[in-house]
């Protein structure tokens, strides 16, 4: 997840899922955004855009997050692949599938990649222990069983028809609220420990994409192939490419690189610059694990110049892999080193 822009209590986010697709929404993903947002602007309240929604979200009196999810739809059942299937629309695309959680393994690639979904679906198994209390597994389209989904726990809450509902899944538990059409998610969110600061150069300077497969390949003789074009719309405003190896390297490890190509609207947002959010979410200058995956892995970023190295790792620490990645992407034509970037961490 990227921050995109940010204006006093204001961000724009994308969400990329490990498959190189964006998702429409993210729950989760406004949760965690939003608090990011009232803790560096000590305010109260926060609005998150995803693409054409805006997400509201409050802090409430026990320090969790409450977001005006917006409008619900939800569509008359269906028979699809003999499963008994409620589609709902909370922003994104849900099949909801009532019986045993244990099942959804089987039931959610099934129905992800099913006809009747031409552009794939989220996919639910929710049992309803008690009025009110709904336990449920989720397939996120894209990536696979997750831990825990944010519209999920409202599409489950909205298929099964109960309000004011505790959603458990086995990564936590969610509560969903309804007023007429519109949903209202309740969650916690944590702030993982500090990492102390390492290196302090930053990179600066514009590269183009063809530039950067011209020198990845004289460096390391591997070839990069664009994997995915963003451009700019009404939804998203940089246009960007992501690039990653033609064929798997295991002296570099799983990585993907994005080519920033309009920095003009990077400079007027403050991403490409060193400003807040370059700074607390890419982490110029420095090697941080920002993630830790369902699969285990740890996902670090680092910026150099408009171009954005996105690794996954088993091991929380720098490698020979990033240490190789680190020196062909800092020698690349046209940036500039500085140093003194601010230790600053999310």
């Amino acid at each position: 997840m990227i921050a995109a822009t940010r204006r006093d209590a204001e961000a724009e986010i994308v969400i990329w899922n490990p498959d190189g697709s964006t998702a429409e929404l993210s729950g989760n993903g406004t949760r965690i955004a939003a608090r990011w947002l009232i803790d560096r602007e000590g305010v109260d309240e926060a609005r998150i855009r995803v693409g054409p929604r805006v997400v509201g979200a409050r802090l409430t009196a026990t320090d969790e997050i409450e977001q005006d999810m917006g409008e619900v739809e939800v569509y008359e059942p269906e028979r699809v692949a003999g499963l008994d299937v409620t589609p709902v629309s909370v922003g994104n695309p849900h099949a909801v599938v009532r019986g045993d959680p244990d099942d959804l393994p089987l039931i959610g690639p099934l129905l992800e990649t099913h006809p009747r979904f031409p552009n794939r679906t989220n996919v639910q198994v929710g049992r309803l222990d008690a009025p009110g209390r709904i336990v449920a597994r989720v397939w996120e389209r894209g990536v696979g069983e997750t831990s825990a989904s944010g519209t999920g726990a409202v599409a489950v809450a909205a298929a099964l028809g109960q309000n004011d509902a505790a959603v458990e899944f086995p990564g936590g538990t969610l509560r969903v609220r309804l007023e007429g059409d519109r949903a209202f998610l309740t969650g916690p969110t944590e702030r993982l420990p500090d990492e102390p600061a390492r290196g302090g150069e930053v990179y600066v300077g514009h590269v183009s994409t063809r530039a950067l497969i011209r020198h990845f390949e004289q460096s390391t003789g591997r070839k990069l192939v664009v994997t995915r074009r963003q451009r700019a719309s009404r939804a998203f405003r940089t246009k960007l490419d992501v690039l990653g190896p033609a064929q798997p390297d295991p002296t570099l490890g799983d990585f993907e690189l994005t080519v920033y190509l309009n920095p003009d609207v990077a400079l007027q947002e403050h991403f490409l610059t060193g400003g807040p959010v370059a700074r607390t979410h890419v982490h110029w200058g420095r090697y941080v694990p920002e993630l830790l995956t369902e699969e285990g892995y740890w996902v670090a970023t680092r910026m150099y110049g408009n171009v954005l190295l996105t690794r996954r790792a088993q091991n929380r620490r720098p490698n020979e892999q990033w240490d190789r990645l680190d020196r062909v992407l800092r020698t690349l034509p046209g940036l500039e080193q500085r140093s003194g970037a601010d230790a600053v961490l999310p």
